[in-house]
């Protein structure tokens, strides 16, 4: 279910506790987005919550974007969904700001990881 587009993407609910961003084509995450992103989720889901990133289209972001997005309280896990390993290469410096990080290929895999870490919680 699609509940909002954000300024740099989309954001999909595809479990009750875990939420999809998908961002838009070429464009650069600044940590204002973030924070922006942080407010939204504490007023839609005020327990935790895991993020699916999906890396469908090229992008860029702000060195304090990273830093800011692994702080976001509540966000009990991160899973990034990558199209090749290039692009796995540069989410691993997402694993720099925050231990529950894991990179894949194959979305339900990233998908079935997040399932599996919420159940253990």
């Amino acid at each position: 279910m699609k509940i909002d587009n954000l300024s740099f993407g989309n954001f999909n609910e595809i479990e009750p506790n875990i939420l999809e961003i998908i961002a838009h084509e070429g464009v650069e995450i600044k940590k204002s987005d973030i924070i922006l992103l942080e407010e939204y989720l504490h007023e839609k889901y005020p327990h935790k919550f895991y993020l699916l990133v999906n890396r469908v289209f090229s992008y860029s972001h702000e060195f304090g974007s990273m830093q800011q997005m692994t702080k976001i309280r509540k966000l009990a896990a991160l899973a990034i969904v990558v199209q090749d390993p290039s692009k796995a290469e540069a989410a691993k410096i997402h694993r720099l700001f925050m231990e529950n990080v894991k990179i894949f290929f194959k979305k339900s895999e990233a998908i079935k990881w997040l399932i599996e870490i919420m159940e253990q919680e």
